[in-house]
């Protein structure tokens, strides 16, 4: 960016330096003063133009930086991970086991669903719907 800035600005000198050398040819009649106001004149225009390019730079400059920033940050960041469905499979059937292992254990030892029931004192229905999601037919 700074090349650019120092090429624009010596382009801009040499355009000034052809604005004097014209003036001074084709105008030779021209005063001394009258030259010297309008020299002052591009002088002016040129540095309020070089003064915009600059801000325009920087400007820019500050967006690529940040942009940059997002980007070094985004790749630093660690994937996602997304389970496979037959890991999300075995995470569930391990949440059944943990919560109806009392379940599991007394079929395990040979009780009915209904011995199941009356000692968890919950409902036969309940008891048979755990062993048939958990794939344990009673």
């Amino acid at each position: 960016m700074n090349y650019l800035i120092l090429t624009l600005l010596g382009l801009n000198l040499l355009g000034v330096f052809y604005i004097i050398y014209k003036i001074t040819v084709q105008k030779k009649s021209d005063s001394s003063q009258e030259l010297n106001q309008k020299l002052i004149e591009n002088l002016i225009k040129i540095k309020r133009e070089m003064s915009d390019l600059k801000t325009f730079v920087d400007q820019h400059t500050r967006l690529v930086q940040v942009e940059m920033a997002r980007f070094r940050a985004e790749q630093e960041r660690p994937p996602v991970v997304v389970p496979t469905s037959e890991q999300h499979a075995e995470r569930e059937t391990l949440f059944l086991n943990e919560r109806y292992k009392e379940v599991f254990e007394l079929q395990d030892q040979g009780l009915s669903v209904s011995e199941i029931a009356k000692k968890l004192e919950k409902g036969d229905t309940e008891i048979q719907l755990i062993l048939q999601l958990a794939g344990k037919r009673g």
